[in-house]
């Protein structure tokens, strides 16, 4: 997935450089056309970058000099351009990173780094891969005001408010994103009742990964079961794209699987997600391979659901983070009014 993705981020500053050099072209065309003598000083700038290159590797003591000259030229040039009504930069001005010039890195004297348009691109093709949105939520829109700040054992089942408790798994869920490559980042499973912002902090765990340029997949159960059924089509490119998918699935440094619970339950399939869960833990044993699941479902009921060895594989594997409190989209609706 990482090689497909960085591949896609090259092809498209490819591009951009390809576009970068016809337009360069067709405003040459048109400024040389308009003025023959921008023309020429162009020709004589290229003749002195030459000379500066060639200079500097054979130690040419009339390098400053080389150097002085072709300044000026360039100044000359670009003050003829504007003079004639263009922007001093029109012929160069071209690229769509002016910083960079579309290639993806910057360089310095001490080496080069990768430029933040590098960046961009990467964030963009890994949102467009992994099914999520910042619209979805990130940690700068996290609300703990939205979850009651007084305790009530007898309605949440918990000493601590719903407050308190949802404030120590944000902070657990910022800790796995800073911790992501260390060990200390374990699997993670939410568990509580719907309305209680597990999607919302699934979502804003993938954003802010993503931003660091990690790559993560994002699926709601019922589309992975859907998947997984799709490995059994008559139809073969249906067929195809689903064991591609199967093959993200397994080797994914993040898998979010949401809403477990919500699909259609069969025994054969979840056969298929312990197969999935097992080639992550092999996977993880070499690499960074994390897993998070969101279920609606209680400890109690994932057992029932999914059968003793699927619940022990869930249970055993993971740090189980419990959601508690009120409909927080009622609540959320209500304020908004």
């Amino acid at each position: 997935m990482r090689k497909r993705i960085y591949k896609e981020v090259n092809d498209e500053l490819e591009k951009r450089r390809f576009n970068a050099m016809l337009l360069a072209d067709k405003r040459k065309e048109e400024i040389f056309s308009k003025v023959p003598q921008i023309a020429v000083l162009d020709d004589e700038i290229r003749k002195l970058g030459i000379r500066l290159g060639l200079s500097a590797i054979n130690g040419d003591y009339r390098k400053d000099e080389i150097k002085q000259k072709l300044n000026e030229t360039i100044g000359r040039k670009r003050a003829l351009i504007s003079r004639c009504g263009y922007p001093a930069d029109y012929l160069d001005n071209v690229h769509t990173c002016m910083y960079c010039k579309d290639t993806g890195y910057i360089k310095s004297d001490s080496g080069s780094s990768r430029c933040s348009c590098f960046k961009s691109l990467l964030i963009k093709s890994l949102l467009k891969d992994s099914n999520v949105t910042r619209a979805g939520g990130t940690f700068k829109d996290y609300d703990l005001d939205l979850y009651p700040a007084e305790p009530d054992v007898e309605r949440y089942k918990a000493k601590e408010s719903p407050r308190e408790i949802q404030a120590k798994n944000l902070a657990r869920c910022k800790e796995f994103v800073r911790n992501f490559h260390t060990k200390q980042a374990d699997n993670l499973i939410f568990v509580g009742k719907a309305g209680l912002g597990k999607t919302f902090m699934c979502n804003c765990i993938a954003i802010a990964l993503i931003e660091k340029g990690i790559p993560v997949v994002y699926m709601s159960a019922p589309d992975l079961f859907d998947n997984i059924a799709s490995k059994y089509s008559q139809d073969e490119e249906e067929r195809e794209k689903a064991i591609e998918l199967d093959e993200l699935l397994t080797n994914a440094e993040l898998l979010i699987i949401d809403d477990l619970g919500t699909e259609r339950q069969t025994g054969s399939r979840y056969a298929e997600l312990l197969d999935i869960l097992n080639s992550r833990e092999l996977m993880s044993r070499k690499r960074i391979c994390k897993t998070i699941i969101s279920t609606n479902l209680s400890l109690k009921n994932i057992f029932s659901a999914y059968g003793e060895r699927v619940a022990s594989r869930i249970i055993g594997g993971f740090e189980l983070l419990e959601f508690v409190g009120d409909d927080i989209r009622i609540k959320h609706r209500n304020l908004s009014c």
